[in-house]
């Protein structure tokens, strides 16, 4: 996990999930990835794939 989203999650910023393909984030589909925004700025958490996926 980087440091930079460590400390996101550890000063409350707001955590969210991005499932699927999304080539902002760097997603391959059939995976996913939580992201942590903080005043303004977003840092990604590391990509997971889904259990169900169908690869």
């Amino acid at each position: 996990m980087s440091k930079a989203f460590e400390k996101c999650v550890r000063r409350g910023g707001e955590i969210n999930t991005v499932i699927g393909k999304n080539q902002h984030f760097e997603i391959p589909d059939g995976h996913y990835r939580r992201i942590c925004t903080l005043n303004d700025k977003t840092h990604k958490g590391p990509l997971k794939q889904n259990k169900n996926a169908k690869n």
